[in-house]
């Protein structure tokens, strides 16, 4: 109670300090979205989110789509981020996600190139397929443990993308899921991921470290970790044999040892 109450007045201090003007106030579905002066979008309301897509362009049409604004500020209540919400969205660089939220739709940020700043909370259960493609200013992402799936191109192309931490709930990286993450320079894979996609790491250019945690090798797709600079492969010391022996594990990395210092 006192969080959301904290919540309620930093977002009331900040609708007055930007110049929020209630008139200016619109509808999608049941919820309201106002756009102040200064560039901040925000959305309110008890309920989902729509999804956005208009057939004939192919495009998002979200109703916010053709106004400029640099953040966004979901307030608690809202219960999703629909399909293709701020797709194009090319200002866009912060974002704030309530624990409300418990689903982030396919292509919500894609193409959003300046986003820069994003904390998906432990209420996010879904991130849809393509959700971050090629949000190529975000430099650090926590994967909450809430997650299961990082869905096909969820990250795709996100060159800027340096750092991963992936949750320990998560069990499938599909097709792509990282693919083209020219920034990536390590990856820790949790023990409870059982399968990697088709080229979920490929043209990772940087990416000079893996370390796998799994027990069991996880079933591995074509085209991963081919084009990266690393081709050691780190692993808990008392399952080396076991993916020394397993294909394609042996032939994708020239060596497999295991981890630093254990």
């Amino acid at each position: 109670m006192k969080t959301k109450l904290l919540l309620t007045c930093a977002l009331a201090a900040v609708m007055v300090a930007v110049g929020y003007n209630e008139a200016r106030a619109e509808t999608t579905g049941s919820l309201t979205w106002v756009l102040t002066d200064d560039g901040v979008l925000i959305i309110s309301g008890n309920d989902a989110m729509p999804n956005y897509f208009d057939y004939g362009s192919n495009r998002s049409n979200a109703p916010w789509g053709t106004h400029n604004f640099t953040s966004v500020i979901i307030e608690e209540g809202v219960t999703s981020i629909g399909y293709r919400a701020f797709e194009d969205c090319v200002g866009l660089r912060t974002i704030y996600i309530p624990n409300s939220v418990t689903s982030i739709g396919v292509y919500a940020f894609r193409y959003c190139r300046a986003l820069d700043n994003i904390t998906i909370p432990e209420s996010v259960t879904s991130i849809g397929g393509g959700a971050f493609y090629l949000c190529t200013g975000l430099k650090n992402i926590a994967i909450p443990n809430s997650i299961s799936t990082v869905g096909v191109q969820t990250f795709f192309a996100c060159s800027g993308l340096k750092t991963v931490s992936i949750g320990a709930s998560v069990s499938t990286i599909e097709d792509n899921a990282f693919s083209s993450c020219t920034g990536l320079v390590s990856i820790v894979i949790p023990p409870g991921v059982v399968s990697i996609g088709n080229s979920a790491f490929s043209g990772c250019s940087s990416l000079n470290s893996v370390t796998i945690m799994a027990e069991t090798p996880p079933a591995l797709g074509v085209n991963n970790f081919i084009a990266s600079n690393g081709d050691r492969l780190h692993v808990p010391a008392m399952h080396v044999p076991t993916y020394v022996a397993a294909l394609p594990w042996r032939t994708v990395f020239a060596s497999i040892v295991r981890l630093p210092g254990a």
